[in-house]
């Protein structure tokens, strides 16, 4: 136990605490304050794809993600559970007809709303969209984007489709 009842404290390196720690008044950090257990984040990304029945949809390319994710065919396991923030964006290939009509689900199950759009007109082209949702996630709980539509993207970080997500708290 350590008791820091002095008027001020200077830390000058690590200080490992474990369990709970209740700090009063105001805490100032010089440098950056590493919050995050584990790296728990994804930012995955799709060339072109035409889904034309509602299915988990597969952003194949991983830009990015961290040691307490794991995916496979879409689906993203959280090994670590906390409050997550979920983004998806979808651009629509070119004038292609198809409704979109995609959301989150949580372990099967729906959460949020719906990026929806039905199919342009021609001369709508490449007209984008996305969403996001804030969920509380259980360890090794699996989130995936579920749907159809038909959408333009790439294989590297510019892509205008992709599904990312970040643990943003406990």
């Amino acid at each position: 136990e350590i008791d820091l009842t002095a008027t001020a404290v200077d830390l000058n390196g690590t200080l490992d605490v474990s369990g709970t720690t209740t700090l009063g008044g105001n805490v100032e950090v010089n440098g950056y304050l590493k919050a995050q257990e584990g790296n728990t984040h994804w930012h995955f990304v799709s060339s072109t794809q035409d889904v034309d029945t509602k299915a988990v949809i597969d952003f194949p390319t991983q830009i990015s993600m961290g040691s307490a994710i794991t995916e496979s065919g879409g689906q993203m396991t959280c090994t670590i559970a906390g409050t997550y923030l979920l983004m998806c964006q979808l651009n629509n290939a070119s004038d292609y007809d198809d409704t979109t009509d995609v959301w989150f689900r949580q372990n099967t199950n729906r959460i949020g709303g719906s990026i929806y759009w039905e199919g342009p007109t021609a001369g709508q082209d490449y007209s984008n969209m996305g969403g996001h949702v804030i969920v509380t996630l259980a360890a090794n709980d699996v989130v995936d984007v579920w749907g159809e539509g038909n959408w333009s993207g790439n294989t590297n970080a510019e892509s205008g489709t992709y599904f990312q997500g970040i643990r943003i708290g406990e």
